[in-house]
């Protein structure tokens, strides 16, 4: 289930801001006094101190000298596909890291500086009262782009000790933080709202949007005064109110769900414009989910999943022309997402990547098929996703290109990123910058007793310098924190193209090893390097190590005995990457255990050829040794290659021959291992160049299948009965009115050709059909039927070109209407046809004319004839196949003896 725009938070029922207090009870402005400013005690400002002092050596040490033109520190950057995995800081390191509140640094490999902006003394009792920020796409930051203060606002829910929706300030010239205070008296209906769905305006400094009821205010946090947007009432009655606000970012443009008072229902979109104070209304198709005004105030976006499947659709709407386009969520709709001017950031579930992040901008044509503009990030695992992405930061009449979101989860898997925030390019290139891990431990107390509560949720502000989340550091409380984002390592990827360098300084090149043993490097950087992750043989050894100096151990009884390859790859900040010179060492531990051999298994079995494979716990040689018999008697050439994955072709094999065989596999160590003894049946030659083949074992039903695998099934017309045949089941045919009809293709216009049927039959007297794909006085096509009890064959090209005499005859046999089961088969090439009984050849004639396929459209009856008043045969008809070939004898003759 999606969450939020692009898949919606939850917000609950019972806040006040959703509706207003109600009764006559009017807004009661908070205090207009400054609260007094909360300073760190004495005794806990040095470890305050202590991370200023390890900032600013930060700073001196990538080479910042002046706030002019400062970038913030650390980060560092990756490619999303890459799989390089950080382990999650531990409770005791967090603890560590952590002052009570201001500026610390992360530690390695990360070193961007952090702010921690809530403690346990803004909850009465140190209880846990911080509330998750608002969702990507709501601002919990001011617009401080022309101050030195930094106004940030956090509900601190009020039945656990807190103040309600309170405002801190950061001064970003002294890194203080202060509570100043709830933004409601406790008599205000606002005292115990949680604030989510509220956010500060892109323009307007000082400004909160909040809901209430029908209405969208602005609420001034300095001078703790209100004003009215709009009142949905006007428009649409005061049994509505409004959810889920969003704007602009020049303020003039407002979104809001419309709901039902009484039932909550969703009924659609409300868009007011303030510029004219007029409304407009956009009801739901079908399920509506939630919708939003884009930053340019040109488009909207709903989430509608119009058709009822999968999730949901995003209709897209052109607010200057009024044209509306539908992007089906299987097209690539919006999961979570965030929008730019023009532009979507968003989650596409169904893309071919895992957890694909695309950059779609709107009024393009949609493309056939899953997927829309760009995939801008993916993740390297199928089981994790951004969770959150926000792109407040989007700037006007800037390519999105030029542009970068951001993201925070945590997952209890720790794959590639997903328990970090991290940041890409809205372009291709699949940069990321990877910022500050989130701290958050899914099963830790913090944060609630739902994993939804203590995802780390955050949002940019509208510098995108700022990155504000909340986390539950692993212990048993929820607090706020900001991360400066080093964005100048996305958006100036070319300023440090210089790669580490790296070398293996033990072991060296020709030693022999056995047990665990230290694997040590030394990288350098001319700005700094993040790691160094070892590898064996291409293969990850271990995790990345990003504390110089650079050391993994090695267990070496976990590789196959015999030669290795041992590498490092040093990765710099900037993304830059060096790979160290290979070292090659003989890996000798005694070993005296023959491999581990499973998954036997035989496959691609033809009628004469099979391939099996099995896979071995180590590097080994592979052969199998196979017969008629558990002695065996022949073997597959040995290969030497030392491999896990084993796969062993055998040729020369007899059609239709149970063959049993067994595999083995022996070590570098020289250890063999035996399998045990396995069977398979080769297939038999009759299965090729099959047109159709109808086994007649359906035992009901009023269709009979084509198990040759061309889709000619055939339909029971008039009602044949299912009965026991000569091989499994039959049809019975009454000889009045029933038959089975299969639709012409051209494929059963088969030449060379052959039929090959079981017939049982006591039919006399006039012409009866067995099996024919003839229209009556065509001469076109092809026929076997019964006259006076004989057999009877016909072969025709045209009028002029048939097999037969000059006489017009075609093939006869003797009579067949002994009620016993018969076998016949008709056989057409170059040299005429043939007609067997019972394995025995019974006429034989050759082409007058030019040989050559009938063109017939007739579809293909069985047990009914062409014409003639009673053309229906009375009898059983089983097995019945057309081939696109010419049987040999041999094969006729397997068939009639038996063989599959």
């Amino acid at each position: 289930m999606r969450h939020a725009l692009c898949s919606f938070p939850r917000i609950s029922q019972t806040h006040p801001e959703r509706r207003g207090a109600g009764g006559s009870r009017d807004f009661a402005p908070a205090r207009s006094e400054e609260p007094e400013m909360t300073m760190p005690s004495r005794s806990n400002r040095w470890p305050r101190t202590r991370h200023i002092l390890s900032f600013l050596m930060v700073i001196l040490a990538t080479g910042s000298t002046a706030l002019a033109g400062w970038s913030p520190p650390g980060g560092f950057i990756e490619k999303a596909t890459d799989t390089n995995v950080r382990p999650p800081l531990t409770p005791q390191q967090i603890q560590a890291l952590l002052p009570l509140r201001g500026p610390f640094v992360f530690s390695a490999p990360y070193l961007t500086q952090g702010v921690r902006i809530t403690n346990a003394t803004d909850c009465t009792g140190a209880g846990d009262c911080v509330i998750p920020v608002g969702y990507s796409y709501w601002r919990n930051i001011n617009n401080h782009t022309a101050s030195n203060t930094m106004l940030i606002f956090l509900g601190l829910d009020r039945t656990r000790g807190g103040t309600g929706p309170t405002l801190f300030a950061y001064d970003k010239t002294t890194e203080l933080v202060t509570n100043r205070g709830a933004l409601f008296d406790a008599g205000s209906r606002f005292a115990d709202a949680t604030a989510e769905g509220w956010y500060f305006s892109a323009t307007m400094p000082t400004t909160i949007y909040l809901n209430d009821g029908s209405k969208m205010l602005r609420y001034d946090v300095n001078t703790r005064q209100f004003q009215t947007v709009y009142d949905a009432a006007s428009q649409f009655g005061a049994d509505k109110y409004i959810w889920q606000m969003h704007s602009s970012n020049d303020d003039r443009i407002h979104s809001a769900t419309l709901r039902q008072s009484s039932t909550d229902e969703m009924l659609g979109c409300l868009l007011y414009n303030e510029n004219t104070a007029q409304f407009s209304y956009f009801p739901k198709k079908g399920d509506f989910d939630e919708c939003a005004v884009d930053k340019s105030g040109q488009w909207l976006v709903i989430l509608d999943n119009v058709d009822l499947k999968y999730g949901e659709d995003n209709r897209i709407i052109n607010l200057q022309t009024g044209e509306e386009t539908l992007l089906m969520d299987q097209n690539g709709a919006a999961g979570h997402c965030d929008l730019g001017y023009g532009y979507m950031v968003n989650e596409d579930d169904w893309a071919s990547v895992p957890g694909a992040e695309r950059v779609w901008k709107f009024g393009q044509p949609l493309v056939p098929g899953p997927g829309q503009g760009v995939i801008a990030y993916q993740f390297t695992d199928w089981s994790v996703g951004a969770g959150h992405i926000s792109h407040e930061n989007a700037q006007a009449g800037v390519a999105p290109e030029q542009q970068y979101a951001c993201y925070s989860d945590a997952t209890r898997s720790n794959t590639p990123r997903s328990n970090e925030i991290a940041c890409y390019r809205l372009d291709s290139s699949l940069d990321v910058l990877v910022v500050a891990p989130v701290m958050t431990d899914l099963d830790a107390a913090g944060g609630g007793s739902d994993d939804y509560s203590k995802r780390p949720k955050g949002n940019l502000d509208v510098t995108g310098d700022y990155f504000i989340w909340t986390s539950n550091m692993s212990a048993d409380r929820l607090d706020a924190f900001l991360v400066k984002v080093p964005s100048q390592l996305l958006l100036n990827p070319t300023s440090d193209s210089t790669p580490p360098s790296v070398s293996i300084t033990s072991p060296h090149t020709g030693d022999t090893v056995s047990g665990t043993i230290p694997v040590t490097a030394t990288a350098t950087d001319n700005v700094g390097v993040v790691g160094v992750q070892f590898k064996l043989d291409g293969n990850n050894l271990g995790a990345e190590d990003m504390t110089a100096p650079y050391e993994i151990s090695w267990d070496t009884t976990a590789a196959a005995d015999g030669s290795h390859t041992l590498t490092g790859v040093a990765r710099d900040a900037a993304g830059n990457t060096s790979v160290s010179a290979a070292v090659t060492v003989t890996v000798r531990n005694n070993d005296t255990t023959p491999p581990v051999i499973s998954a036997v298994a035989s496959s691609n079995v033809t009628s004469t050829t099979a391939r099996i494979t099995w896979t071995t716990n180590e590097g080994s040689d592979s052969q199998v040794d196979y017969g008629t018999t558990s002695a065996y008697g022949s073997s597959s050439a040995l290969d030497p290659t030392l491999v896990t994955s084993h796969s062993e072709g055998l040729s020369g094999l007899q059609p239709g021959t149970l063959y049993h065989y067994r595999v083995k596999s022996r070590d570098a160590a020289g250890n063999l291992a035996v399998s045990d003894d396995h069977t398979f049946m080769t297939s038999s030659s009759l299965d090729s160049g099959r047109a159709g083949h109808w086994r007649l074992d359906e035992t009901s039903g009023s269709s009979a299948s084509d198990s040759s695998g061309n889709g000619n099934a055939g339909t029971l017309l008039n009602g044949p009965v299912w009965t026991a045949g000569k091989v499994g089941g039959a049809l019975s045919f009454d000889g009045v009115n029933d038959y089975l009809s299969v639709p012409h293709q051209s494929s059963l216009n088969a030449y060379p050709l052959s039929v090959a049927l079981w017939v049982k039959t006591s039919s006399s007297g006039a012409t009866k059909g067995i099996l024919n794909k003839y229209l009556n006085g065509s001469k076109n096509g092809y026929m076997l039927s019964i006259k006076s009890g004989r057999l009877n064959a016909s072969y025709f090209r045209s009028a002029s070109s048939y097999v037969g005499d000059s006489s017009g005859a075609g093939l006869s046999a003797g009579a067949i209407n002994d009620g016993q089961w018969h076998q016949v088969v008709l056989v057409v090439d170059a040299s005429g046809g043939r007609l067997y009984v019972d394995d025995v050849l019974q006429a034989s004639k050759g082409w007058v004319g030019a040989a050559g396929p009938p063109t017939s459209t007739q579809d293909v009856r069985f047990a009914r004839h062409v014409n003639g008043s009673q053309p229906y045969m009375q009898g059983l008809l089983d097995d019945v196949r057309i081939y696109s070939r010419a049987l040999s004898t041999a094969e006729i003759d397997e068939l009639y003896r038996g063989s599959p």
